[in-house]
């Protein structure tokens, strides 16, 4: 869907005290009111990976959901609240499926290698494009929470929308998160090897009891997904 054209428009999501229905689910958001130039903006596609899937469930909660899970629910919200918003969008999955041929041929290693290059494939056929890619953290220290954005390296750009997503938890979701952004390293390849502007968003904290509660919850994830949202129109209109 191309209903953005690159010129100065004015956005005005104003949703307080009311109803966004999403797929069939009402969620309650804050309000976001800003003023978006996008004759500046080279990009039109948002791509989202909800990070693991199949055979490769991600940690797992002190309440026993598997991260593959809630990192899905919460990018199909999103998947929906971009193309409101009039952004092109494709998701490297939609389903609770890892992306390799047949998951039961070849080591765990050897499936995770291609799936995670596959992820990679679907970056390097965009153009004009950025990439949010959605995950949930864990820690040996229950009390560790709050949501941290991580950037790519090889586009400058990722920096930015790492600051301005981190910046909308603080405000939207989590006013007492002093987690800083960081730059990506080996351990994740997509942020060392993402050709477009790309940040991974660890959402909060599944060894942590009340995070995990609530993300494990419909209306915590539908307000992760609108704070995700957040962060990326502050950023495409140049507001960290």
């Amino acid at each position: 869907m191309k209903n953005c054209s690159k010129k100065t428009t004015l956005i005005r999501l104003a949703v307080l005290g009311a109803c966004l229905l999403i797929g069939g689910l009402a969620v309650l958001f804050q309000p976001l009111v800003v003023q978006v130039d996008r004759s500046a903006q080279t990009w039109e596609t948002v791509v989202i990976d909800p990070g693991h899937g199949g055979f490769d469930g991600g940690c797992i909660g002190v309440n026993g959901v598997y991260e593959k899970d809630i990192n899905l629910s919460i990018a199909k919200v999103f998947n929906q609240l971009c193309m409101f918003m009039g952004y092109d969008t494709v998701m490297t999955r939609y389903t609770d499926t890892a992306l390799c041929n047949g998951e039961i041929t070849g080591s765990l290693r050897q499936q995770k290698i291609e799936d995670i290059n596959n992820r990679l494939a679907i970056l390097e056929r965009q153009k004009n494009a950025v990439c949010v890619c959605i995950h949930q953290n864990k820690f040996t220290d229950s009390d560790q929470h709050g949501a941290q954005m991580f950037y790519g390296i090889k586009e400058p750009a990722s920096e930015g929308l790492a600051k301005a997503m981190q910046s909308a938890f603080v405000s939207q979701l989590q006013p007492d998160n002093t987690r800083q952004i960081k730059r990506g390293d080996s351990s994740v390849y997509l942020l060392t090897q993402s050709p477009i502007p790309i940040v991974l968003s660890e959402c909060g904290f599944l060894s942590n009891q009340e995070e995990c509660e609530k993300l494990s919850g419909a209306e915590y994830q539908g307000q992760v997904a609108f704070t995700l949202l957040t962060g990326l129109v502050n950023w495409g209109s140049g507001v960290e």
